[in-house]
C-alpha cells in the first residue's frame, strides 16, 4: 500500500513538465484509482496549465466519444482509473 501526503502526484506532474519543456511531449498515461481522478485533474491545471489533459473515465458511450475527440485534441497526457 502506499502511503497518503507523500507528494507523489506533484512529482509525477513536475517530471512530465519537465519532459515537455525538454520537447517530449508524449503523450504520456497515467493510471489513477478512479476515486483520485478529480484531484489530479485540478492539480495539474494548478501547477502545469500548459499541458493539454484528456482524462479517459466514464461509462462505455462517454468513452467512445472520448476516443473520437483525443484523435483531434492531440493531448500530452492522458489519464484514466485502474
Amino acid at each position: 500500500m502506499v502511503e497518503k501526503g507523500l507528494g507523489k502526484t506533484i512529482q509525477v506532474i513536475a517530471f512530465i513538465a519537465y519532459l515537455m519543456e525538454t520537447n517530449v511531449r508524449g503523450p504520456h498515461l497515467i493510471v489513477v484509482p478512479s476515486s483520485t481522478i478529480e484531484n489530479w485533474m485540478a492539480e495539474f491545471i494548478k501547477w502545469c496549465p500548459k499541458v493539454k489533459l484528456l482524462t479517459y473515465y466514464g461509462s462505455q458511450d462517454e468513452r467512445k466519444q472520448l476516443r473520437h475527440m483525443a484523435k483531434k485534441k492531440k493531448a500530452n497526457v492522458s489519464q484514466s482509473s485502474q
